[in-house]
């Protein structure tokens, strides 16, 4: 019998996330939705449950880490390698917009803070570059959207 562990060959299970890059406007300004995690600002973002679409994941997955419901637009999709040094694995970000007005509220034991910032805060804080890059392809699409 050979023994994966010792030898290395132990391969892992390409496992997919789908998040969330949500906004909103607060009068003239434009506000993202985000996670602060150990990697710095983020976005909400998991695993698919059984049965669920990669829409359906990024939304419940906001709704969990931040308590704020969202619309996913899918027309918008930027995929980013994990942020977890070694990791195969990516997250697919898709565009959102806050359908309800609660205030964000992190999820316990998941995620150290939620909040509102403004795009230029986020921008700063972001800790991942692939995330940097994007919330810059969304705020892009985003912009064209509200033309």
């Amino acid at each position: 019998m050979t023994d994966n562990c010792s030898t290395g060959s132990l391969s892992r299970k390409f496992v997919p996330s789908y998040g969330v890059i949500c906004f909103r406007k607060n009068g003239a300004i434009t506000e993202v939705l985000v996670i602060r995690t150990r990697f710095g600002w983020s976005f909400p973002k998991g695993h698919a449950e059984s049965g669920e679409t990669p829409a359906q994941t990024a939304a419940r997955e906001a709704k969990e880490e931040t308590a704020v419901t969202v619309s996913v637009n899918t027309d918008f999709a930027y995929t980013v390698p994990s942020a977890r040094p070694g990791d195969k694995n990516t997250v697919t970000f898709f565009l959102g917009v806050a359908v309800s007005s609660a205030p964000p509220v992190a999820q316990a034991g998941e995620v150290q803070e939620s909040c509102w910032l403004n795009v230029c805060e986020v921008r700063r804080g972001i800790g991942f570059a692939p995330d940097a890059l994007a919330l810059d392809a969304a705020a892009e699409y985003w912009q064209r959207l509200c033309r």
